[in-house]
């Protein structure tokens, strides 16, 4: 018997894609961009990160944030260096300071604090506001004490947690409903 050839994925250009009415960013969208195809407006984990990644950025850009509202990656004791004016200017490259972000995001961050605050114990709120922040796994792990296996599987359990709670509260199956939460 003849086994048949497996079927390669076809690379088609934009323009083909574009020509049977869809694009690269709305195939890209559907993979990681939110939501998924399992159900219509379902919450997964990649879209509750994208989320948490897009709060961190609009923290960044807003203005006058002190030092608790944004984690410190480096950490330092020496005093700032003085230089005098003759130094100040001209040596280092210039620096551009990103934009104020938008009221939409600002509105989704708010949300996203809202959803860390009331769902998340405090070290899977911090686990997952520190990798938002792209705080390296081999800080995280010298914080929790734990290898960084663990420290990853906590970190998805935390967002897989925040996916089941805002698809339950939109309305979406969440799985068994028999199936209480251990620590409740």
């Amino acid at each position: 018997m003849a086994q048949s050839p497996t079927r390669q994925p076809v690379l088609r250009s934009s323009g083909a894609a574009a020509a049977e009415g869809g694009s690269r960013s709305r195939l890209r969208e559907a993979r990681y961009g939110g939501r998924s195809k399992v159900g219509d407006g379902a919450w997964t984990s990649q879209a509750v990160k994208a989320r948490f990644r897009e709060a961190a950025q609009t923290l960044r850009r807003l203005h006058n944030l002190t030092n608790r509202d944004v984690p410190m990656v480096r950490d330092t004791y020496w005093p700032a260096i003085v230089r005098p004016y003759v130094e100040g200017y001209g040596w280092d490259a210039p620096r551009s300071s990103l934009g104020a972000p938008a009221p939409g995001a600002i509105d989704r961050l708010d949300e996203t604090i809202g959803w860390a605050s009331d769902w998340l114990e405090d070290y899977e709120r911090h686990l997952v506001w520190e990798r938002a922040f792209s705080v390296r796994w081999k800080v995280l792990e010298a914080k929790l004490g734990c290898d960084r296996t663990t420290a990853w599987r906590h970190y998805v359990f935390a967002l897989v947690k925040v996916a089941a709670q805002l698809n339950a509260r939109d309305g979406q199956a969440a799985g068994n409903p028999r199936r209480r939460d251990c620590h409740r």
